[in-house]
């Protein structure tokens, strides 16, 4: 876990049935921040997806 211009932050790399995932969660209360902060990251445009929905959504792929 780390600080990134006042928001918590943390990064992980998980593997779900062979598929290689990169996270990223930020946190705080200062809104203004928060997305200054995904903004600045490049992840502004990207989905806020749980791990269990991210997950269902592997499942799904693999299906069909």
């Amino acid at each position: 876990r780390f600080d990134i211009d006042g928001c918590g932050a943390e990064y992980a790399q998980v593997t779900v049935l062979g598929h290689r995932l990169h996270t990223v969660a930020i946190e705080s209360a200062d809104l203004v921040a928060l997305v200054r902060v995904r903004r600045d990251l490049g992840i502004e445009t990207e989905d806020n997806l749980s791990y269990p929905r991210m997950i269902a959504q592997i499942m799904a792929e693999k299906q069909g």
